[in-house]
């Protein structure tokens, strides 16, 4: 299912029948002025979704040249569109600077099933992602150039499957693991 509201959330439709392509399993939404791009799903395959006419109508592209699976999207201040997700050797960040046409990527690793699952942009420089694993240890992501390039930090030397992520500023952030409490960070990402 694929719902829109025209009144605020008062009334929802489901438009799925209205996304061309083979799938419509959105994992992660993004906007901006009357753009909607979505991105799906955490299983294979992955793709992109968009709309140039506030949802109106809607366009699907393959995204496996570029990825396995993609499930998140965010929109940086300067207005570059990133997405996270995994390849076939690990988790993977790539970016768009022209509304969702043309992606490079921007992180890799290779540590196997992995993901990027959520990212988030605390200012125009300054940006943090984390790290879904299934074994091993805990890491996250970090950005101090916009999104051009990130590099991995350590959260834990033991497992906890990082999906949530929110920061107040800089230096200040919260990752929330799937099966345990929130860890804090007051040092961006230092230590936690």
């Amino acid at each position: 299912s694929f719902f829109m509201t025209e009144d605020g959330g008062e009334n929802w439709t489901n438009i799925a029948d209205q996304i061309p392509g083979p799938d419509t399993d959105i994992c992660g939404l993004e906007h901006q002025g009357d753009s909607i791009w979505g991105v799906g799903v955490f299983a294979d395959p992955a793709y992109l979704i968009q709309s140039n006419d506030r949802g109106q109508t809607w366009s699907w592209t393959s995204m496996a040249n570029h990825a396995n699976a993609l499930v998140e999207l965010a929109m940086s201040p300067s207005g570059e569109l990133f997405a996270g997700g995994r390849t076939d050797t690990g988790a993977t960040i790539l970016r768009s600077t022209d509304g969702g046409q043309v992606w490079e990527t921007v992180f890799a690793n290779s540590d196997g099933l992995e993901f990027i699952w959520k990212l988030d942009f605390v200012t125009e420089d300054v940006a943090y992602g984390t790290v879904e694993s299934f074994s091993g240890s805990t890491s996250m992501v970090k950005s101090v150039d916009g999104g051009n390039t990130w590099i991995e930090l350590p959260v834990s030397p033991f497992y906890y499957d990082l999906q949530g992520i929110g920061f107040v500023d800089e230096e200040t952030g919260w990752v929330s693991p799937r099966n345990a409490a929130l860890w804090l960070t007051t040092d961006g990402g230092q230590s936690w």
